[in-house]
């Protein structure tokens, strides 16, 4: 997160090589390949469905606990004014996080209303830039930017709104968490979104670069009740699909297959690559 290679074209090509390789040798002597998402595996090997003997989708495992605090109690241990509605996003500061949109979004929200209080979690290569449109478009009294944060439940406990408008993702981590926490979210409608996000919560995807939808989904998302039943069955969703347990038992699912599979003779190990 903390490197871009946007400016290093030639570092940029050995890497995109070094990768092709890798992958080239993972399909090559793999028993098994596992993906973190549907989009992810798309992306890797276009017909991984139809040998499902190599392949199979194992769904990241996200802490989907919660801190025994209130909103107003988490927006003030953070230093927000308990009345602001307070929009966050998590992520590290790197183009595919797209925080130009975030800010642009952001930026005609405050046309609407004049209560809300954006928090960026993260750092990266592009902080300079993102600060610097901060002050650009003259919103620096309503944009707190934390840096990096070891623990970003009190953050989550304290967020009316959760806005993702990133370029591209593997899954999204960051949308579990923050369903999890009972936060309603505006994201960007793209395939490993979608597979991150409850079903009931897909009508606040936007296309990009519709930043004025964005706005107005974001604008309907915050009249929302804390505890309306989208809410809870996003947060529902999230810990019956995402939680470490539902990680744990799925892995050993497949330890259990290829156990049955009779894949391994004893005393040999299966080889497993996790993409």
């Amino acid at each position: 997160p903390g490197h871009s290679l946007d400016r290093a074209p030639i570092l940029r090509q050995l890497r995109r090589a070094w990768l092709n390789w890798h992958k080239a040798q993972t399909i090559m002597n793999a028993d098994l390949i596992l993906g973190h998402s549907c989009a992810n595996l798309d992306s890797y090997q276009a017909n991984w469905r139809r040998v499902p003997e190599r392949f199979s989708l194992l769904y990241n495992g996200v802490d989907t606990s919660n801190p025994a605090t209130s909103r107003c109690e988490a927006k003030t241990a953070i230093g927000i004014d308990p009345r602001r509605k307070h929009v966050l996003n998590v992520g590290a500061m790197k183009s595919q996080k797209n925080h130009e949109g975030i800010l642009q979004i952001f930026n005609l929200m405050c046309q609407c209303r004049d209560d809300l209080h954006l928090s960026l979690v993260g750092d990266g290569p592009l902080r300079k830039s993102v600060e610097s449109m901060v002050h650009s478009l003259g919103i620096c009294d309503r944009v707190s930017i934390h840096g990096r944060q070891d623990n970003v439940k009190t953050f989550y406990a304290s967020a009316d709104l959760f806005l993702f408008p990133s370029l591209f993702e593997g899954f999204g981590n960051v949308l579990v968490e923050a369903q999890a926490s009972g936060v309603p979210l505006v994201a960007t409608d793209i395939p490993a979104i979608r597979e991150a996000v409850c079903p009931v919560q897909h009508d606040f995807l936007f296309k990009l670069p519709d930043y004025h939808r964005a706005s107005d989904l974001a604008c309907i998302q915050l009249s929302e009740p804390p505890k309306s039943k989208r809410i809870r069955e996003s947060q529902n969703y999230a810990i019956q699909h995402f939680s470490i347990e539902s990680f744990c038992e799925s892995l050993c699912s497949i330890y259990r297959r290829i156990l049955a599979e009779g894949r391994c003779t004893s005393g040999e190990s299966p080889n497993l690559s996790l993409e």
